[in-house]
């Protein structure tokens, strides 16, 4: 079996110069997003604070108490047992409230060793056996502009084989993955996390507290 950078590295290969870049290094914005992002901090807090979305429609929704950083990244190694390739979990809540920690942990229980990084200045950090059970995408969208951008990403091409793990879904529109499993986070005055899971038709029986 291959080996998880050459994985890694035939991914990357299909995907635009734009975002593809040798591993562990930093994606350089196209000069069309150069000099944005001015003006863009005010959308960005307000996708901070939005509300939570419109339950989906024949799902299930339920909210769980997360105590602390171990019980977040608890949450992903239990949905690290249930995931299938062609599956999507998006991660949503503001700065801080955890969504590397569930990506964390659901990595860490697929046999990834170490702390898996951040994904926030790569856009697309891929992982493929033998370093974890199953090709993983693990995706910050954050720094993204415009929905569209999405597109060149590869993302649904990678689909078929692959499970995506994406932070900041809403910067993709709100029609993107209706399949997904939606997590979304918000901190508690005490500190805690309270976790909205959203489990769409194509989840029942698998995802349940």
């Amino acid at each position: 079996m291959a080996g998880a950078s050459s994985w890694s590295a035939r991914w990357a290969r299909g995907r635009s110069s734009r975002w593809s870049c040798r591993e562990g290094e930093p994606h350089s914005p196209s000069p069309r997003r150069a000099g944005r992002g001015q003006g863009r901090g005010a959308e960005r807090r307000r996708l901070d604070t939005a509300p939570l979305p419109d339950p989906l429609p024949g799902g299930k929704r339920e909210v769980l108490r997360l105590a602390d950083a171990p019980a977040t990244e608890a949450v992903g190694a239990e949905l690290a047992l249930k995931l299938r390739p062609g599956d999507v979990v998006a991660l949503s809540g503001p700065l801080g409230a955890g969504k590397t920690s569930i990506a964390r942990g659901l990595l860490a229980a697929l046999g990834l060793e170490g702390e898996a990084p951040s994904p926030s200045f790569a856009i697309v950090q891929p992982y493929g056996p033998p370093e974890v059970r199953l090709p993983v995408l693990h995706v910050d969208l954050y720094r993204l502009d415009d929905p569209d951008e999405v597109e060149e990403l590869g993302l649904d091409d990678a689909l078929g084989d692959s499970v995506l793990v994406v932070e900041w879904p809403e910067r993709a529109g709100p029609d993107r993955w209706p399949d997904a499993l939606r997590l979304t986070l918000s901190i508690e005055p005490d500190g805690a996390r309270a976790l909205t899971w959203d489990a769409p038709a194509a989840w029942e029986g698998r995802w349940s507290t």
